[in-house]
């Protein structure tokens, strides 16, 4: 009818003349809509281009949306509905996997751990086990493992060179010089040649008894 404002009749208040009726209050014609007449889900809050109703399961922030890329953020990002298995933490070290963790279903295995030498545990990630990391270990027995004279290089307390120490683990030291328990080995060819000589001053002793019978 003429003179409401809910039509095109001459008068009443479908246009846009400063003065007419475009509120939001009940049976006006509010011809120019607003953000109030959608329903919140409609509207793009973080402008990545989809709608909460859409699948956007954030739409608050622009890191969520169905065509986004996971950021190694713990968080599922793309909507799916399902989180990354490299952003899961499964032994809650606080230490995601696509963030270095080297073994996710060990808790004490994570960058910047400390490493522990005796549990056959990588527990710093830098790819050495134990004593294989020397930086942050040193073998038990003492030794080394170099080729420097003098040190111990394998796990029976002698040092596997020439030099005048122990080379096994009888206590003596396999060179030419004197042992660690006093004996001159190289002595021992006088020794062997001492009952050759005596043999001699017999022979000649029984050599001149016979000279002199005759």
């Amino acid at each position: 009818a003429a003179g409401d404002d809910d039509d095109s009749a001459a008068g009443d208040d479908d246009d846009s003349a400063a003065g007419d009726d475009d509120d939001s209050a009940a049976g006006d014609d509010d011809d120019s809509a607003s953000e109030e007449d959608y329903e919140s889900d409609e509207l793009d809050f973080d402008g990545d281009g989809f709608l909460a109703c859409a699948d956007d399961c954030d739409d608050e922030s622009e890191d969520f949306a169905p065509d986004a890329p996971e950021l190694c953020d713990g968080l599922d990002n793309d909507c799916d509905d399902q989180l990354p298995e490299d952003e899961a933490d499964i032994d809650e070290d606080m230490q995601l996997a696509c963030e270095g963790d080297c073994d996710d279903l060990e808790p004490a295995a994570y960058l910047g751990a400390e490493e522990l030498c005796e549990d056959a545990i990588d527990n710093d990630c830098d790819g050495l086990t134990d004593y294989d990391d020397t930086e942050d270990c040193e073998e038990a027995t003492g030794d080394d493992d170099d080729s420097a004279s003098g040190d111990d290089d394998d796990a029976s307390g002698d040092d596997d060179d020439a030099s005048g120490d122990d080379d096994d683990a009888s206590g003596d030291d396999d060179d030419a010089t004197e042992d660690e328990g006093g004996c001159d080995c190289s002595t021992l060819g006088d020794r062997a040649a001492a009952p050759l000589s005596t043999l001699l001053l017999v022979g000649l002793g029984l050599a001149s008894l016979r000279r002199r019978r005759n």
